[in-house]
Formats: structure tokens, C-alpha cells, sequence
């Protein structure tokens, strides 16, 4: 609440936007976090870390259309960073241009050898192309450098995910709760593959991690698509799992369903 409050104050102060957004991420907030970078993008629209980080995030959300001209404008203003290289090659990857993808993703690689960013996509990549030695290599890099940095956990869950390693999966955000302390984007992963295999208990006692991290539950109307807060108290009457109206078009929203994952 005091980053929210300053943002508004300080409305074109770089440092506080930057703060905002890296928070608003480990609290798994990931629509609000792009925003963030987003508004720095309009303070100094030349900056390249604002730029590609903004485009990346929005790749992150699947608006891709929105991220491309994003993509271009860093083109131009350093075409040979790595930073614009990943969001190029990111981009191949989602559009399903796996051979340009992972020309692009090794490239990146030789810029930036600890990049998870590439060395996840190129696992994902390789067992797509029935490599799986040469995935496996990777996947194991990946593991290495996430036990030395567990804030680093989200590429390599992707990963897990995207070549359905249930197991890896559940291992890698149980690992990330434990060792990323006071991320509640673990948690939020967590409650959410958990609910996807039937496990309701385990899930809503990680959903309540998150929200007595986060202090407030976020949650999605589908029918007006919009995200709202609501302030969480956990000897407050409001239960996140029994009953919600969006305040918007105060429709009901089924619980937990209409939890935000981003």
C-alpha cells in the first residue's frame, strides 16, 4: 500500500515504478506488475531494460499482439542485447517457430550463460524435437542454478510444465514456498496445480499463504474481465472461498474458481 501510494504521488519516479513492479511480481500480481513497467516505458520510452522488460511481461501473459511493437521499438534501440534477443526469440517460441526459436534462445546463451530464460526454453525445445539427452542436460543446468538462486524458480516450472513433469513440477514450487520466502507467486502456482489434480485441502491452505503474504486476495470476474482486490484479514468475516461479487457488475463469482493466477 505505501509503494501504491508513492506511485501516486511520484507518478514519474523511476526508482519507486521499478520497486512497485519487482514487488508486485514475487506477490505473483503479474497483470498490475506489467503495468508498472509499463508506466516506466511512457516516463523514459528509450530506456531498453523498461522496454524489454515490459514486452517480456506481456509475452508472459499471452498478449502478444500488444508485446510486438514493444519487440520492434527495442530492435531499434539495441537489436544485438541480449535482452532484445530473448524477447525475439520468446516470441518465435510462442508463434511455434521452434527452429528460428532456438537459434535465437542459443544465441542468448552465448551472451548470457546463466540465463534460464534460454536454457528453459531450449529444454522445452529439445524434448519437443525427441532430444532428450540434450534436455536433460539442460533441465539439469537449470535445477543447478535455480539451488543457488531460488528466486529464479519460474522459468524452470514453466519448463516442468510445458513437457507436463507433474512430479518436477509440484518439486520445484513446494522447493520455491520453502526457500523464495515471502513469495506468494509460489504459492499462488502451487494452490493452482494442486485444485487442478483435486487436491482442495492443500490447495486452499496454499491459497491462504499467499493471501496472508500478499494482505489481500485478487480475484477475476470472467464476466466483465476485469481483476480487483479485496483486503484479507484472516479473522475477518470475508471467507475467499465461499462467496464473492465483483464490484463492478456484481455478478457472483464462483469460488475458488475466480481466484486470479496472475
Amino acid at each position: 500500500r505505501v509503494l501504491e501510494d508513492a506511485v501516486s504521488r511520484f507518478p514519474r519516479n523511476r526508482a519507486i515504478h521499478s520497486i512497485r513492479a519487482m514487488s508486485l511480481y514475487r506477490l505473483g500480481d503479474y497483470t498490475e506488475a506489467t503495468q508498472e513497467w509499463g508506466e516506466l516505458c511512457e516516463v523514459e520510452p528509450k530506456n531498453l531494460k523498461y522496454v524489454t522488460t515490459y514486452a517480456y511481461s506481456l509475452l508472459m501473459l499471452g498478449h502478444l499482439e500488444d508485446a510486438l511493437p514493444h519487440i520492434e521499438r527495442a530492435k531499434r534501440i539495441d537489436g544485438s542485447s541480449y535482452r532484445t534477443i530473448i524477447l525475439d526469440a520468446e516470441l518465435s517460441f510462442r508463434n511455434g517457430e521452434i527452429d528460428r526459436a532456438r537459434t535465437l534462445f542459443q544465441k542468448a546463451l552465448e551472451l548470457s550463460s546463466d540465463s534460464l530464460e534460454a536454457i528453459g526454453r531450449l529444454a522445452v525445445i529439445e524434448c519437443q524435437r525427441g532430444n532428450e539427452a540434450q534436455c536433460d542436460k539442460y533441465l539439469e543446468l537449470a535445477q543447478n542454478l535455480v539451488e543457488k538462486e531460488p528466486s529464479s524458480w519460474q522459468r524452470l516450472c514453466d519448463s516442468y510444465r510445458l513437457m507436463d513433469k507433474e512430479d518436477l513440477l509440484l518439486d520445484c514450487l513446494t522447493f520455491a514456498t520453502k526457500q523464495d520466502q515471502g513469495c506468494a507467486a509460489a504459492w499462488i502456482r502451487l494452490a493452482n496445480e494442486y485444485m487442478q489434480k483435486g487436491l482442495v485441502e492443500r490447495a486452499h491452505q496454499a491459497w491462504r499463504e499467499s493471501f496472508e503474504i500478499r494482505g489481500y486476495v485478487k480475484l477475476h470476474c470472467s464476466d466483465c474481465d476485469t481483476y480487483f482486490k479485496v483486503p484479507y484479514n484472516e479473522h475477518a468475516s470475508f471467507d475467499p472461498f465461499e462467496h464473492a461479487e465483483c464490484i463492478y457488475c456484481n455478478s457472483h463469482l464462483p469460488m475458488p474458481d475466480s481466484l486470479a493466477v496472475i
